[in-house]
């Protein structure tokens, strides 16, 4: 009897020891001792997941050897758990080929997100405020009309080289915006159509004619984006361009802004400024190529500048070259770092309606050659919403505390490394505990 008895104590510890691994490998216990609370699920996430109607389907392709692989499979497997709205499946893109075709990935490394009848493919890394921004623009149907301006030369919306915009209107496409193509030689732009109109490396200036029907259609409220590029900008070459920004307070200067930090001087990383529509890309790099310097235009006899309200958009620590030198393969630059301003915005109210107009120092952030680069296509895609008034997803990240790296202080190693080490023996001499007392009252009732 009492051999029987062991047997059963020692496989009752080890049924429990095997119950307890299962459940702490379904559910682990995560020391996350990062400022910015990078490991763990947002509450906030949590709740905006249950709070939505359908479930979210999620599709990753990805080559197990991948960086992102494991990354993407505990980042997920951790929404799963806390969110029944989240359901995904991954897929080998050795084996399963033809699910891969039939979702219609175009290679392999990507993920597939879809909420009802919209989805969005992700070919980069996904992070909580990510993923976030995904589904919410995926639950949030935008409207709007995006009105690209052409007739001096511009980039075109179809051209799917790297100087192209074809990237871009996909991705417009793909939020619910209507895209068309004005030409302001002989066609207007119309406030009352919810409409943002776009300049984009222009190679010649715009006529008297057409800065007037441009500076009538902002009056009414128009929002006006214009993107340049040191290739094609020169101050004397645009007369109108430079009359129609210094208006709203911005002047564009002689100047671009090169890198010291990279092996590529023309490549330079820029940083959005804290605003509020640009929350869910605090302390990220953006790139772009060579950007025009853009300042604040000071002339107290332009009257027309009273009333706006100006706002550094994009700014980056470099040195300066001069245009005409840097088109002519002279590189030469100033000694001193400084931190230049590349995208500035100006707001300003005509009666009841607000006028803006966004001045961009490279076309290309916008191109097919970096609008994938970075977190630039979330920059633009969040400008964009703002400007039309589109609802924005927030920042998961805490307001207070900029993403820092993993830095683990000595005490917190001390006590993580006690509390793995030390359970499993309290766990055991608990057990053990039990087990002899259990003996004891035995042998104790037997002799009495």
């Amino acid at each position: 009897m009492y051999k029987y008895n062991r047997i059963i104590e020692i496989l009752s510890i080890l049924l429990i020891g095997i119950i307890s691994i299962f459940l702490l490998h379904k559910n682990p216990i995560v020391f996350d001792l990062t400022k910015e609370k990078k490991y763990s699920i947002s509450k906030e996430l949590i709740n905006f997941l249950n709070s939505l109607d359908s479930p979210v389907y999620v599709k990753i392709l990805y080559d197990k050897g991948s960086k992102e692989y494991n990354d993407l499979l505990d980042f997920f497997g951790k929404l799963a758990r806390y969110s029944k709205k989240v359901k995904y499946e991954y897929l080998d893109p050795r084996y399963n080929f033809t699910q891969a075709n039939l979702y219609g990935f175009s290679s392999n490394n990507q993920v597939l997100i879809m909420y009802k009848d919209r989805k969005k493919y992700e070919s980069s890394g996904i992070d909580q405020d990510k993923f976030y921004s995904i589904v919410f623009n995926l639950a949030n149907q935008k409207k709007g009309n995006i009105a690209f301006i052409t007739g001096h030369g511009e980039y075109s919306i179809d051209n799917t080289n790297p100087d192209g915009l074809s990237s871009l209107k996909q991705t417009l496409s793909e939020e619910g915006f209507n895209i068309k193509v004005v030409n302001l030689a002989s066609e207007n732009l119309y406030v009352n159509e919810n409409l943002l109109s776009v300049i984009v490396s222009p190679r010649i200036d715009i006529s008297d004619f057409e800065l007037k029907k441009i500076n009538d259609y902002l009056y009414n409220g128009g929002r006006l984006i214009v993107a340049l590029s040191f290739k094609e900008y020169s101050p004397s070459k645009f007369p109108n361009l430079r009359k129609l920004v210094n208006n709203y307070g911005i002047s564009i200067s002689d100047q671009v802004a090169i890198s010291v930090f990279t092996n590529n001087p023309l490549y330079v990383v820029v940083f959005p400024v804290n605003l509020p529509y640009l929350s869910n890309l605090y302390n990220t790099n953006l790139a772009m190529f060579a950007p025009l310097i853009i300042q604040r235009y000071e002339n107290k006899a332009n009257s027309n500048i009273e009333g706006a309200s100006l706002s550094e958009v994009l700014t980056t620590k470099a040195v300066s070259a001069n245009i005409e030198q840097l088109k002519k393969g002279v590189l030469q630059i100033s000694r001193d770092i400084k931190e230049y301003t590349v995208c500035m915005m100006s707001e300003k109210v005509f009666k009841d309606k607000k006028a803006m107009l966004l001045v961009i120092g490279d076309s290309n952030i916008l191109a097919n050659s970096l609008v994938s680069a970075y977190d630039n296509k979330s920059f633009v895609m969040n400008v964009i919403d703002y400007m039309l008034d589109q609802p924005i997803a927030k920042s998961l990240r805490p307001n207070d505390v900029p993403p820092l790296p993993v830095v683990i202080k000595r005490e917190h190693m001390i006590i993580m490394y006690l509390i793995y080490l030390v359970l499993p023996f309290v766990f055991i001499i608990l057990v053990y505990s039990l087990v002899i007392k259990r003996r004891y009252y035995a042998k104790f009732r037997e002799k009495n």
